[in-house]
């Protein structure tokens, strides 16, 4: 730089001086830290400016355990092209084996010219947390089933025994019987829904019966005593006591099948 003076008689001086330009330093204008607590994430937020931009620095994160061993390093760029402060935030969890310690932090922000930029500190770590209930809950997940809980079992063997019970009588029920093969109506094992001797054994009206049914010739499915024609309209009646509409219906069109099979045959 120089710098020149003249007098009213026009003489002129003249000294020069030298500057030297520097670039403005990086700064660390705030930094902050989450609660440091075992099992927990650690937070480290830091505010890093510079005049000259940001785009040619580099911000680096470095911890350390009690003996300065290093426990995470990592390294940003500290901003954007065009800008003059950012803010970075770096993350570590902190192990349960640190608990009680102190921990050195440390950032280190560098230039284009190489110029470095140091921050450090100290963070003192929290106590573990104790568990105070883990006695209690591990006593209550050993508690005995109770007796409810003991004899849920056999009744839902039973109820799997009664369902398949049920399936296996309406399969039998929806069976078409082969026309020499009829309805044994004295079988013990199909009591419950083809054995319908009983129901024959009630006082029916009398004009049901012709005196010669013994003589006609009917299917085997015609109880003993019944004529071909009272056994239609029984078919064609309401359903019977003791019986589901769904097995009066099954019942129903095997034994209508078998008799249009009968009539058949014997037409023939």
């Amino acid at each position: 730089v120089v710098f020149s003076a003249s007098d009213i008689d026009g003489l002129t001086k003249s000294e020069s001086l030298d500057l030297m330009f520097q670039h403005a330093p990086t700064t660390f204008d705030l930094v902050e830290f989450s609660p440091p607590t075992p099992g927990q994430d650690l937070y480290s937020n830091v505010s890093v400016g510079d005049l000259d931009g940001l785009e040619q620095v580099v911000c680096a994160y470095s911890l350390y355990d009690a003996d300065g061993g290093l426990l995470t390093q990592s390294v940003l760029p500290a901003g954007p092209e065009g800008s003059f402060t950012n803010q970075l935030v770096y993350q570590y969890p902190i192990p349960v084996s640190l608990a009680n310690t102190t921990l050195e932090v440390n950032f280190t922000c560098m230039d284009n010219l190489q110029q470095s930029f140091f921050y450090n500190t100290t963070l003192v770590v929290d106590g573990a947390q104790s568990c105070g209930d883990c006695q209690q809950t591990t006593g209550g997940d050993q508690n005995p089933a109770t007796e409810a809980d003991t004899n849920l079992f056999p009744w839902a063997i039973v109820l799997i025994m009664l369902v398949a019970g049920s399936i296996f009588l309406l399969t039998v029920l929806r069976r078409k019987p082969n026309g020499d093969m009829g309805l044994e109506w004295g079988d013990e094992a199909l009591a419950p829904l083809e054995n319908t001797e009983s129901l024959f054994e009630q006082d029916i009206d009398g004009d049901l019966f012709s005196e010669d049914g013994a003589e006609e010739k009917v299917p085997s499915i015609v109880p003993e005593g019944w004529t071909l024609d009272a056994y239609t309209s029984w078919l064609d009646g309401p359903v019977p006591e003791e019986w589901s509409e769904e097995q009066w219906a099954a019942y129903v069109v095997s034994s209508k099948a078998t008799l249009a099979e009968h009539a058949e045959t014997s037409e023939g």
